[in-house]
């Protein structure tokens, strides 16, 4: 356990690139800003340059691509296909420079009703449709080549919807329990 420990983690991405991992001191955490799914795999930029080759690198992305940006662009599930092959083949680019990369699963998303919503990156389209962006971009996600840290379904609740008392109020998984438990599953504690 304590050698485990010694190993760091790198995220890199949009807020969620932070959110939870903030919580665990073996973290180094790489926020772009509102840095889309999109953009990466349409710019192809390589993103792992500056972390040590032999730690884990965990991509989150997709979050906002699915909240704002998916609806805008039908019909979404092409949309929604386009967005994780580019995706793959720009973390396929990073993959030459550091062969430990995983991707983050896209958080459930909250009910408009129960959220603040940003009005710089806005709810675009429905509750159910923004879940259905989801749930299909992380079904995508799974059939990939790279590990998920696959923990969507445990911060949501018996709809699929981001579960209140795990999340931020907002967008973001903020218990650290889920990931803590995906972590310890993969022997980080």
């Amino acid at each position: 356990m304590e050698e485990r420990q010694k190993f760091r983690i790198y995220t890199v991405g949009d807020s969620h690139s932070w959110h939870p991992w903030n919580n665990f001191p073996f973290v180094s955490y790489n926020t772009l800003g509102s840095y889309t799914m999109f953009r990466l795999g349409r710019d192809k930029d390589i993103i792992v340059k500056d972390f040590p080759a032999d730690c884990p690198v965990c991509f989150c992305f997709g979050e906002i691509d699915c909240r704002c940006h998916v609806g805008k662009h039908p019909p979404w599930k092409s949309t929604v296909e386009m967005l994780v092959e580019k995706y793959f083949e720009a973390i396929e680019l990073n993959r030459k420079i550091n062969p430990n990369i995983w991707v983050y699963s896209i958080p459930p998303p909250p009910r408009r009703t129960d959220t603040w919503e940003n009005p710089d990156v806005p709810f675009v389209s429905s509750d159910y449709e923004r879940l259905a962006y989801q749930r299909y971009m992380n079904e995508l996600l799974r059939k990939g080549p790279f590990l998920v840290v696959d923990i969507a379904d445990d911060y949501a609740d018996a709809e699929g919807f981001m579960c209140k008392d795990l999340g931020d109020k907002h967008v973001h998984y903020e218990s650290p329990a889920p990931l803590a438990a995906w972590l310890k599953s993969k022997g980080y504690f």
